[in-house]
């Protein structure tokens, strides 16, 4: 199979996923309402059962049984980390399959278009798995809102209108949504069916019916206009409803709705009655819908913009016919390039996922600095500097851990090369263990000691297949090997159903096929003839079992030479590269800080026709970090999955502080993605389009303003630094806080985001930026608490609250100087006292 075809099966695969993502989230959405009734029945059973048995374990169950996600949610979560995890597969098929030379109808280009927009498509849905977390966070706070109030029937009329807005906002925003949502299902479908990788279905009356009559279904050449027409109705609906919304409740934006975004909600905020309350409750519901629903239309353009691609294909003829498609002089230059480059490099596959590559401030340089060398100025610096890759390369991790399974495979191996043990290696078919030593070593412990453990089960699977197939069979080729086809076959099934175990199946596969195959070339030539090469014949009954035990003696070498002379533990793995993903995550945040910056002061935006320019640059620079991280993540979760099958010594791997770490930064790298989405709309989308005399309002507003800050990336790369290098913290750390604008929007634009703005393109994206920045600053605090616990802190003050407990340093300061100076003055006394008792033993 080749590289092109298995990209394309990849690409089918990743928009599959997006229509499970789309019908994922419609459920969710709806089962909102029903969850906050069930949320409100169970505080309630849950006061009582706190009040009859004076919160027992039993009312702490139900509390945090509330605090876990839905099942709705974690489908939604689930397939978004399966598409993630695909999207980082396709990036690495990507070159190989545009260096192919091949028989078909999309050129190398193409197959970088399509992975183009489907990353386009993949950003705005990893938004709208935000919303997930935004309402998981404000039941949070309403949790510890309603444990401050003391009124029960303060506490029980919030609780009614929590129900009560979720109700009216589903309401206000379902009808549209849902059929926008089916309308880019099908717009995903009607891809796949011109790209060839869906079969055209049957149109019937019903299908009619569902496009509104207009006849067209996908796979037609007009059926983009059904996908228009549902964005225009949902455009126009969202617009009436919201201001129809707004009215009634009375809410202004400008003077209260925007304070509730940056600050946290005190008591003090909560008027004792319910109008109070509920006006409140009010804003935090628009200013949902308004992230939701331009998140909802960002998918929408995007889905849009990949049909009218696909549609362009078909009408200039390319997916008409096949041709010879060759890779050009510039894919082969880079490709060579790239085998020669010592460094990182800008490629499609070709970037080291261990360790981070992109530098804050070079990130733009083809050259990385060398902390200890200059650069190169005369012709002996600019040859000796090329002799440093030899070194580089021998000292690198690649070659530690070639060079020990080299030696392994070597303490077998050298048996074969003695002439007192030549005979032995050959009569017990230790080849068998040799080449299992080779293929069986591991770059860490972890990974190592699953793979052994499936390759024993494939063995033992193996030799009970082989039995089954050779007897029952009653030893007659013409039997035996139709069965071993359809063995084969089903081996197969299981390969691509389950891939994390391919080990067993392919160890399976292959050994049923050498034990079977053995037996049958002995039927054929004879037992001398298959004795001739010094191995002794065995039949089935021994030979299938004498595998096993030569596949045991190659693992347990293999397992030998993994913890020596030192063991890479996937603990130390899982750590280095976290530590490595928030550096790139820190990178990418930069990026992205200077992106709206060109965005909102210069009103630039990415021109792609033209290489050389700087936005051009930006860009390539920003979707590489984005594809890096992508990988490092989905390594993450692979060696988290991991770490269990690792042999414990010592005290427990902190295994949750983890995983919470990797979820905020997952989440993280979300809200930064988010943000640059949605700074796309405060420039126009094509040269010639015209500019609104609001938006040129707004940026003359916005650009004298900080709405991100380069702290977040100072912070990342702190954390990224004591995670990789075992570091404590610094202490005082300072946090990251969100920018505030209600003052700024007060003092200088009070009418801006007046409500009959609501249907400016930036007017959503500003509050989607905002709730983002917000967001990014609460999950930094929370990394930097979850990195506290695995690093430490540097203190060598007297505590008496410890930071181990949770406390800041900075609440610890006092008491701590306060110790210091009863160290102090006790000091001074003793000194005193001494000086006294020795003037007075002199005296006397």
């Amino acid at each position: 199979m080749s590289s092109r075809k298995v990209f394309m099966k990849q690409a089918a695969g990743s928009m599959h996923l997006m229509q499970g993502s789309l019908k994922a989230y419609q459920l969710y959405m709806q089962s909102l309402s029903a969850s906050q009734r069930t949320s409100v029945m169970s505080e309630e059973s849950l006061e009582g059962t706190s009040d009859s048995e004076g919160h027992n374990g039993k009312a702490e169950k139900q509390h945090n049984s509330r605090s876990e996600i839905s099942p709705e949610a974690k489908a939604v979560k689930s397939i978004l980390a399966q598409l993630s995890e695909l999207y980082g597969k396709m990036n690495i098929e990507l070159g190989f399959a545009k260096r192919e030379i091949a028989y078909g109808q999309l050129g190398p280009s193409d197959l970088s278009e399509i992975l183009t927009h489907l990353r386009e498509i993949l950003l705005p849905l990893f938004g709208m798995s935000t919303f997930i977390d935004i309402v998981q966070s404000a039941k949070k706070r309403k949790r510890t809102l309603s444990s401050m109030v003391q009124s029960e029937e303060t506490v029980k009329a919030i609780r009614e209108l929590q129900t009560e807005e979720w109700d009216e906002m589903m309401a206000v925003s379902h009808d549209p949504f849902v059929k926008l949502n089916e309308a880019l299902q099908d717009g995903l479908t009607h891809v796949l069916i011109v790209l060839g990788l869906a079969k055209q279905p049957k149109t019937s009356a019903k299908d009619v019916e569902s496009n509104g009559g207009s006849g067209s279904v996908p796979g037609d050449p007009t059926f983009s206009r059904n996908v228009q027409k549902q964005m225009t109705d949902f455009r126009m609906h969202r617009e009436q409803t919201l201001k129809k919304w707004c009215e009634k409740k009375g809410l202004d934006l400008p003077t209260e709705f925007w304070d509730n975004v940056d600050r946290v909600t005190s008591l003090d905020d909560v008027a004792p009655n319910k109008e109070g309350m509920n006006l409140k409750h009010n804003q935090q519901m628009l200013y949902l819908i308004l992230y939701v629903e331009y998140l909802s239309f960002a998918v929408s353009k995007k889905i849009l913009s990949m049909i009218t691609w696909v549609d362009s294909k078909v009408a200039d003829g390319s997916l008409k016919k096949k041709r010879l498609i060759v890779p050009g002089y510039r894919i082969l230059e880079k490709w060579a390039r790239a085998a020669l480059a010592s460094g990182d490099t800008d490629g499609d596959t070709d970037f080291d996922t261990s360790f981070a590559n992109i530098y804050v401030g070079d990130s733009l340089n083809k050259t990385r600095k060398d902390p200890e060398h200059l650069e190169p100025d005369n012709f002996y610096e600019r040859v000796t500097h090329s002799l440093r890759v030899i070194p580089r390369a021998l000292g690198s991790s690649e070659s530690a851990f070639g060079f020990r399974a080299a030696c392994a495979t070597m303490s077998i191996g050298i048996l074969a090369f003695l002439g007192q043990t030549q005979e032995f290696f050959t009569k017990q078919r230790l080849l068998w263990a040799l080449i299992m030593t080779a293929i069986s070593m591991g770059a860490h412990t972890g990974q190592g000691i699953f793979g052994f453990i499936c390759r024993v089960v494939g063995s033992v699977i193996a030799m009970i297949m082989s039995y089954i197939v050779w007897y029952m069979c009653d030893e007659q080729p013409a039997a035996i090997l139709p069965v071993l086809y359809i063995f084969a076959s089903c081996g197969f099934y299981f390969l691509l159903k389950f891939p994390k175990f391919a080990i067993v199946v392919i160890i399976s596969i292959v050994t049923v096929i050498l034990v079977i195959g053995y037996e049958l070339q002995v039927q054929q030539i004879g037992i001398q003839q298959a004795s001739s090469n010094g191995q002794p014949y065995y039949p089935l009954y021994e030979l299938a079992p004498y595998r096993l035990a030569t596949v045991v003696v190659g693992l347990f070498v293999a397992f030998i030479w993994t913890y020596f002379p030192y063991a890479i533990t996937t603990h130390a793995t899982l750590r280095k590269d976290l530590g490595s993903t928030l550096y790139l995550i820190g990178n990418y945040y930069s990026c992205i800080h200077t992106t709206v910056e060109m965005r909102l002061r210069l009103g630039v935006r990415d021109d792609a026709n033209d290489p050389t320019h700087l936005s051009t640059r930006l860009s390539k620079a920003r979707i590489q970090v984005f594809r890096k991280i992508v990988v490092l993540l989905t390594k993450l979760r692979e060696h988290s999955s991991l770490v269990k099958w690792e042999p414990k010594f010592g005290g427990k791997f902190p295994q949750q502080t983890y995983d919470d770490l990797v979820a905020s930064m997952r989440t993280t790298f979300s809200y930064i993605t988010l943000i640059s989405y949605a700074t796309n709309t405060f420039v126009a989308e094509e040269a010639s389009e015209a500019e609104t005399e609001w938006l040129r309002s707004f940026r003359s507003f916005a650009s004298d303003l900080d709405l991100t800050t380069q702290e977040v990336t100072s912070m990342l790369c702190l954390l990224s630094s004591s995670m990789v290098n075992g570091q404590p913290l610094p202490p005082y750390i300072r946090h990251v806080r969100p920018y505030n604008l209600s003052d700024k929007i007060r003092a200088r634009e009070p009418g801006l985001l007046s409500i009959k703005h609501v249907a400016e393109p930036c007017y959503a994206a500003f509050a989607v930026m905002q709730v983002a920045s917000s967001l990014i600053a609460e999950e930094l605090q929370k990394q930097v608490r979850l990195v506290r616990q695995l690093v430490g802190e540097v203190d060598f003050s007297f505590h008496v609250i410890s930071t181990r407990e949770g406390a800041e340093s900075a609440e610890t300061l006092a008491p701590s100087a306060t110790l210091l100076e009863k160290l102090a003055q006790g000091n001074e006394k003793g000194k005193s006292a001494g000086t006294n008792g020795n003037g007075k033993g002199k005296d006397e």
